[in-house]
């Protein structure tokens, strides 16, 4: 009965069924030595192998392009996308960055949203969600790294909460750097459906 319930709920209306364990981060405020910029986006550019596009079907789509945003109230929120040009540079991927931000801009993201840790040797630490077709919905990615300098973040690795050991994405061979573009229509979201959950309130301001 429970399960049917659940199903039906679901069938009703969206209820993010997430386990609460694995998204356990919470903002805490700190002086780092080097300032987070939160007015604008780090971005990875990542060359789409042949054996990639064949296996995907995507024939015209040659580089991918990935964007997180720290934002100033400790959550943040990352979503990516791909360039079907053979040739790129920095101008053309920049310009691709903010045409997505500003067909975003009107829409609320809930899938990638997420919080993140700086902690006191300027390691960080990202959890986001992601939709999953499973009971329990909402899927966690954790992300290690750390600030290069103002304008770069390294991440050094993830993991995926519903995945097993033996599936986990292997460590980065190399470690992704992304680059900060500075854009000035960031919304504000201080709203993140997650900050008015109790289970999240209770922990709030806690370094653990």
């Amino acid at each position: 009965m429970l399960f049917l319930g659940v199903l039906l709920l679901q069938s009703c209306t969206f209820v993010r069924i997430i386990k609460r364990k694995d998204f356990n981060l919470h903002y805490c405020f700190k002086e780092s030595k080097i300032p987070v910029h939160t007015k604008g986006v780090y971005y990875h550019i990542r060359e789409i192998s042949d054996e990639e596009r064949k296996k995907s079907y995507a024939w015209d789509t040659y580089f991918s392009v990935k964007c997180i945003k720290f934002y100033s109230d400790g959550t943040c929120e990352e979503y990516g996308f791909t360039i079907n040009r053979k040739v790129i540079d920095k101008e053309i991927v920049e310009e691709e960055i903010i045409k997505a931000e500003k067909a975003v801009q009107f829409f609320w993201m809930t899938d990638g949203c997420g919080v993140y840790h700086i902690y006191p040797d300027d390691s960080v630490k990202i959890q986001v969600m992601v939709t999953l077709p499973y009971l329990v919905n909402t899927g966690v990615i954790t992300r290690t790294g750390y600030f290069e300098n103002d304008s770069t973040f390294v991440e050094l690795g993830s993991k995926i909460n519903w995945k097993k050991k033996s599936d986990q994405p292997e460590k980065n061979p190399e470690p992704k750097r992304f680059t900060f573009l500075s854009i000035d229509f960031i919304p504000d979201v201080s709203s993140f459906w997650f900050k008015k959950k109790h289970w999240y309130q209770k922990k709030f301001n806690s370094c653990n």
